[in-house]
């Protein structure tokens, strides 16, 4: 693989970061899924991610996964995050993907989901929290524009307690059938302290890249 950066000349602060790579096999793999026939491609697919900080306060990105000897693109990501500091944040991504049914290279399975994520504080305690994956493409099992997941909460701290509180929304698997489900989900931490429930934080760690980063310089790396 290859990399690349390219750095302001005044402040030292990355503006362009390139990321190329590919892994070359040289005999096929002896472990499969099950009834699954083994790989035997001699390359994986070209990956690769571009990063942008030309904006202040912006980071733009874009990445990519390519099949060339069948001409898939395995997964491709744009997104857009604003991260200025003092707790607030903001991204918007759009992903597609393209998978094939085993080695079958003919028989291709299509998704396209967008997302949407935010920090926002509201008081010197208080931040608002949300986040909304949203289906764009029809599946096998899922129609086109249908929430995949969404929850909208808050979050308090103070010098010794952290709580946050969200309503998830999401769709869980039941009888071969995706069915909305939803939940309210409580979490207190006295700080030192272990947590009550990681559940809440580790859903949004999951959903809101650069949670934990926001309050940090600007244009930290965010995936």
């Amino acid at each position: 693989g290859i990399s690349s950066s390219l750095f302001d000349a005044t402040t030292g602060k990355e503006q362009l970061q390139l990321l190329l790579g590919q892994s070359f096999f040289l005999k096929d793999r002896q472990v499969s899924l099950i009834e699954a026939e083994i790989d035997t491609q001699e390359q994986s697919p070209i990956s690769g991610e571009l990063r942008l900080n030309v904006i202040k306060d912006w980071e733009l990105s874009s990445s990519f996964s390519w099949d060339a000897d069948h001409n898939i693109n395995e997964a491709n990501t744009v997104s857009a995050t604003y991260l200025p500091g003092n707790g607030r944040l903001l991204q918007l991504a759009l992903h597609s993907r393209e998978q094939t049914q085993g080695l079958n290279f003919d028989e291709r399975a299509r998704s396209r989901q967008s997302k949407l994520s935010f920090a926002m504080p509201l008081k010197p305690q208080w931040s608002l929290l949300g986040h909304w994956n949203y289906n764009l493409k029809e599946q096998d099992t899922l129609d086109a524009n249908t929430t995949l997941e969404s929850y909208l909460g808050v979050e308090y701290e103070n010098c010794c307690l952290q709580a946050r509180l969200i309503n998830h929304r999401f769709l869980r698997q039941t009888d071969n059938e995706l069915k909305p489900s939803q939940q309210i989900m409580l979490q207190l931490q006295l700080k030192g302290l272990a947590n009550f429930d990681d559940n809440v934080l580790s859903i949004i760690e999951r959903t809101i890249p650069g949670y934990n980063e926001r309050f940090g310089s600007s244009n930290s790396n965010i995936h």
